[in-house]
């Protein structure tokens, strides 16, 4: 998504060589803010099978056209699909303030239910102490 942003002008980035250290902060926020802006989760998501294995699945597909989300399968009965949301401002908040992150980017990780199998574009309303965050749409097969 870093290289959709960079192309459409709304972020940039500067790589040095041999440079000790890169602060990608910058390129983070603006990849979050593009994508609450036009409703795309920044996320990741993978079934975590019994046996132990991890399957990434994609959550969403951008083309020049836009971003649309992607249909997830919860996988067998006996895995867990998880869905991990990236953004910036969660941690800090009651309940948060312990929450160890990167600096600039925070992390949530949501196991979704068996009961959302088949339940399609479903939005993700997050809520901490009175702040809603931008909604966003998984879309779960």
């Amino acid at each position: 998504m870093s290289r959709d942003l960079v192309a459409k002008g709304i972020a940039s980035a500067n790589l040095i060589r041999d440079s000790p250290s890169l602060d990608a902060r910058p390129l983070f926020e603006a990849a979050v803010t593009y994508a609450s802006q036009n409703q795309i989760q920044t996320a990741t998501a993978a079934p975590y099978g019994a046996a132990g294995t991890i399957t990434p699945v994609p959550v969403f597909q951008c083309s020049s056209s836009g971003c649309v989300s992607l249909p997830m399968d919860l996988g067998q009965p006996t895995d867990q699909l998880i869905v991990t949301l990236y953004g910036t401002g969660i941690r800090g908040n009651t309940g948060l303030a312990n929450a160890a992150a990167e600096v600039g980017l925070d992390q949530l990780n949501l196991v979704l239910p068996r009961s959302l199998a088949g339940a399609g574009e479903v939005p993700v309303v997050l809520t901490i102490d009175g702040q809603t965050a931008n909604v966003v749409s998984i879309n779960v097969k």
